[in-house]
């Protein structure tokens, strides 16, 4: 996957991705999160499921793909607990 992309005279640049936890586009989803691109680094940012749902490790597996597929070599996890953010890196 392309990190930026020219056409013409403009470069459109991979910055930021909304994530959606769904079975299929368009349904209603039971979580989301945003992915932003700083200095050459994924933070994974704002996940939020519904009450009744969790974060698997197949979820996980699936954010790691993704990073991999970008050409990515990790990625900043980054989430509240007890009102403070709390961040971890981790590589592929």
């Amino acid at each position: 996957m392309e990190k930026h992309v020219k056409i013409g005279r403009l470069i459109f640049e991979l910055k930021q991705v909304r994530v959606l936890v769904v079975d299929e586009f368009g349904k209603p989803y039971s979580g989301h999160g945003l992915i932003t691109i700083t200095d050459g680094i994924p933070h994974i940012e704002d996940l939020l499921m519904r009450f009744d749902e969790k974060f698997t490790r197949q979820d996980y597996k699936s954010f790691r793909r993704f990073i991999e597929c970008a050409g990515f070599e990790g990625a900043v996890f980054s989430r509240m607990k007890n009102g403070e953010r709390i961040m971890k890196n981790k590589t592929l």
